[in-house]
């Protein structure tokens, strides 16, 4: 386990949520708000999965620090899919019926590929989609204008859920390592779970499209390709630590990009006193 890594809590917050008013509740964007919704309605399923990779690796650990963040780590993403759930009915099951957070047919093609894969490999993929998430959260978190527009208690979830990924970032990491997973398995379960969260992104985000027929709009294409790949796009600005993953010496708590622990922690007392008005 590396030295950097710290005690994790489980923050149970619970966020009031209202249907929101508007189909496009993101700064009136569809290509922002399908982006968000497609999160949203694939981090149910999604965290439930990675726990359950996880938890046959539990009493294995001797670490105590590492067994017990494994603990948090389980807590923290079954909190996280909860409260997305809670969200998905509010922001996107209205306006969207058919598209479904749990039991979706590339769920069940991502389970029976990762059962076939074996639990080590099942490891490795976690281990690889905790570190996008950790790159993602902080890309968020450092850029505010990214939410800009959204009900801010929507902006508080995420927030709270970012600051979460990024403290946890190592354990399923340290985990994997503590069960001598090697190089060539981190390397497939890098692209494996690469491939499967593509699937199930283009699965949610091209539903959406079709069902709001945005595929007829040129201008909803020149903003997906904005919004992604352009001079500031978020895939473009998250490609590069991505990678970073592949290096043979690579570790989760080495990375300088983060955004610093005292921001997360004013952060945390922000929401907690948004949550008590």
């Amino acid at each position: 386990m590396d030295n950097h890594s710290k005690e994790l809590i489980t923050r149970k917050f619970h966020f009031k949520l209202d249907k929101v008013r508007d189909r496009y509740w993101l700064s009136g964007s569809p290509v922002k708000t399908l982006h968000a919704n497609t999160l949203t309605t694939g981090i149910p399923f999604g965290e439930r999965f990675f726990v359950g990779c996880l938890l046959p690796y539990i009493k294995t650990i001797k670490c105590p620090l590492l067994k017990k963040n494994a603990m948090e780590f389980a807590r923290q993403e079954i909190n996280h899919s909860k409260e997305h759930f809670k969200l998905y009915l509010k922001s996107v099951k209205p306006f969207y019926p058919n598209l479904k957070a749990n039991g979706n047919f590339y769920q069940k093609i991502s389970a029976v590929v990762a059962f076939c894969a074996g639990s080590k490999i099942r490891l490795a993929m976690v281990a690889a989609i905790e570190h996008f998430t950790a790159v993602a959260a902080d890309l968020y978190l450092s850029h505010p204008a990214l939410f800009e527009g959204a009900p801010k208690n929507i902006v508080a979830l995420w927030h709270w859920h970012f600051i979460e990924e990024i403290e946890h970032k190592s354990v399923a990491f340290d985990i994997f390592k503590a069960c001598k997973g090697n190089y060539v398995e981190r390397v497939v379960g890098f692209f494996l779970a690469g491939f499967l969260l593509n699937i199930a992104f283009l699965n949610c985000y091209l539903h959406m499209m079709i069902y709001d027929r945005l595929y007829l709009s040129g201008s909803f294409y020149v903003e997906s390709l904005r919004y992604f790949w352009g001079k500031e796009g978020i895939l473009r600005h998250l490609a590069k630590p991505f990678l970073s993953y592949l290096a043979p010496n690579f570790h989760p708590n080495n990375m300088k990009e983060y955004t610093s622990h005292q921001d997360r922690a004013n952060r945390i007392l922000i929401i907690q006193q948004q949550l008590e008005q």
